[in-house]
């Protein structure tokens, strides 16, 4: 017997036991994913954190210092212009009870969430073929569950959501949302009361975690209305007779959707109509649709940042595109209802970032992270078609056997792309060089990577960066703010100045610029000036302690003591367990009014609020001094910022 025939047939009866056991085929398919996400996203796991959005989430995120019950209530308050995805949050201070700032611990974490994700979509997958495919067997159910899950476990495009730790709330999205529409799917079918309600509550609990991971799951309860609509003999009465889900779900969700817009435009998340008009930005939109089709199904090289140029001139093409693939669905609802379905999942779970309502992207790997799902289930389906092949002049195991090289051949590639794809997350250099060289056109990754060289000295290098991205983009507020740092230190005060005035003509409240510009003016000994910036500053932002530090700096180098104190006092006030106001006022009192006991004090009272700072030693080296009249060592240099 040929070698690929033993295979083949090998491979068969391997399939035809895992289809005689359920169990033993749901072992084989957990082990299957669980090893190939682990296998392909190993060379995540020394990744650093990265300079997009990881400070704010991680790094410097207060909310996840602390698991106690006061901090756990914080994490669930809603506040004005801030996103609100709790169990995001909450999942980030576990992550921080076990690993502190150790990024290894959140890629597990991570990781950990992908495979649960691929493992309920195996699940899910199999509870709609088994509804939308009913004349097909057990096995075929199993086999296109199981094609499915593979493809998402490794498809590149996926790789930003999980190596990504700022992008936790995708993954998690993923595994609530798939959890929902399982437990739902389970409740559809022939049950007791009492379990089905139990499966009701389970799916309405996923979904709730779900939005509260992030908030675009609000469009599930129109997923769970899409399958009863694309299943035999659809009608509304069935739909009806489930509102006990449907009517709390559709609450949520609207409450949730409502949160969403309040946050955004608080936030200044909506943008202006692209194009100018709710027409232009309507047709936007549905060449956004194919776009990201593209994205998930043919995209050799995958980035953080996409910079499109949107053809106006032919948009009204896109539309009849998406027209007659909406068109298509619709008429493939009773023949070929699971496909049906796939597209109007495509189409449903896009929307919130379909920009219909404008924001500041306009394309994004995570956005297709839900999307993909039906990318994955039509190949799936695909591939089952062609396993299921039999023609009487060719072994009945052929077709098998060539779907498994097909589809082995696909995992291998897809595969491929996701390690090499998980290098470019590897830090923050890699990130934006990779973004950099891939969006030549683009401002902002060289922006991003003139801050990385700033943040390490490397001034010249930045300023050659920030020169092209400026050119690039003569309207990159933040890029002339960089750039006016970079003069700054290379006592180019003039140009700095330049970029800097620049940058606030762009965005005239930019906070950055504007304290870099008050510490420009401090720096050249116009005092008045800088005095003017911090001044206005503070009336804008009066609970802003760094705001009051940086003026009580000022007014002690141009020699107004009084005001100086005052303003060393207020930022203590307001950022009490930061020790640079204590060490500076004490230093004010050593230094300026030779009161030694006001700076003990000082000092003391910043020991006791900050014990652990890294300018303890130092101060406590300062006390010993001054109660011994030992002279002050030399080079002692100012406190942390």
């Amino acid at each position: 017997m040929p070698k690929q025939l033993t295979v083949s047939l090998h491979l068969r009866r391997i399939a035809g036991r895992m289809g005689a056991s359920r169990r033993s085929f749901q072992i084989f398919a957990i082990c299957v994913l669980t090893g190939v996400v682990a296998v392909l996203y190993l060379n995540s796991l020394g990744n650093d954190f990265v300079n997009w959005d990881d400070p704010g989430t991680i790094l410097n995120n207060k909310q996840i210092r602390s698991l106690e019950w006061t901090n756990l209530k914080d994490i669930f308050t809603l506040r004005k212009a801030s996103t609100y995805q709790p169990i995001r949050v909450l999942s980030y201070a576990v992550d921080y009870h076990f690993w502190q700032l150790n990024p290894l611990g959140y890629h597990i974490t991570n990781i950990v969430l992908y495979i649960l994700t691929c493992i309920m979509i195996l699940f899910t997958t199999r509870e709609l073929s088994q509804f939308l495919r009913s004349d097909k067997t057990s096995q075929s159910h199993w086999r296109v569950g199981f094609f499915a899950a593979l493809l998402f476990a490794v498809h590149p495009v996926h790789v930003e959501a999980v190596t990504w730790l700022s992008g936790r709330k995708e993954v998690l999205l993923g595994f609530f949302s798939f959890s929902s529409v399982y437990f739902y799917l389970r409740a559809s079918g022939p049950l007791s009361r009492a379990k089905r309600a139990t499966l009701y509550g389970l799916a309405f609990l996923c979904f709730v975690l779900a939005t509260l991971s992030k908030p675009s799951a609000v469009v599930l309860p129109v997923i769970m209305l899409v399958f009863e609509l694309c299943r035999e003999k659809a009608n509304l009465t069935r739909v009806v007779k489930k509102a006990v889900w449907f009517a709390p779900a559709a609450v949520v969700s609207f409450i949730l959707a409502l949160v969403l817009m309040k946050v955004m435009v608080e936030a200044e998340g909506i943008y202006p109509y692209w194009g100018g008009s709710l027409l232009s930005n309507f047709l936007v939109a549905s060449y956004l649709f194919l776009l990201n089709i593209k994205l998930v199904a043919w995209t050799i090289n995958y980035s953080n940042i996409y910079i499109l140029m949107i053809p106006f001139s032919i948009l009204g093409l896109f539309l009849l595109l998406n027209v007659a693939l909406i068109g298509l669905a619709v008429w493939m609802r009773k023949r070929w209802p699971l496909i049906a379905f796939a597209i109007f999942w495509f189409y449903v779970t896009l929307l919130p970032f379909s920009n219909l309502i404008p924001i500041s992207t306009l394309l994004a790997d995570r956005y297709v992270f839900i999307p993909s799902f039906a990318y994955c289930l039509v190949l799936a389906l695909f591939f089952e078609k062609l396993w299921s092949v039999k023609r009487k002049d060719v072994s009945r195991d052929f077709f098998p056997f060539l779907t498994t090289v097909f589809l082995i051949g696909l995992v291998v590639g897809y595969g491929y792309m996701t390690v090499h794809q998980n290098t470019v997350w590897k830090d923050s250099y890699t990130l934006w060089l990779d973004a950099a060289a891939k969006q030549e056109k683009s401002s902002m990754p060289m922006t991003s990577l003139g801050a990385l060289f700033l943040d390490g000295d490397m001034d010249e290098e930045a300023l050659e960066v920030l020169e092209k991205a400026v050119k690039a983009n003569p309207s990159d507020a933040l890029g002339h703010n960089n750039l006016g740092i970079a003069y700054q230190r290379l006592g180019d005060y003039k140009k700095s100045e330049h970029h800097y005035l620049k940058a606030l003509s762009l965005k005239p409240r930019l906070y950055e610029s504007l304290f870099n510009l008050g510490g420009l003016y401090a720096e050249k000994g116009d005092f008045d000036k800088s005095i003017g910036v911090f001044l206005d500053m503070v009336a804008e932002h009066p609970r802003d302690a760094r705001l009051y530090f940086q003026l009580g700096y000022v007014y002690e180098k141009a020699g107004k003591v009084d005001d100086a104190i005052r303003s060393y006092e207020k930022s203590i006030d307001l950022a009490p367990h930061v020790i640079t106001p204590y060490e500076s006022l004490g230093r004010l009192y050593l230094e300026k009014l030779h009161d030694q006991k006001m700076a003990i004090h000082f000092f003391r009272k910043g020991l006791q609020m900050v014990p652990n700072s890294r300018r303890t030693r130092t101060l406590e080296a300062e006390i010993k001094r001054l109660t011994s009249d030992q002279p002050a060592p030399r080079g002692d240099g100012p406190g942390e910022t």
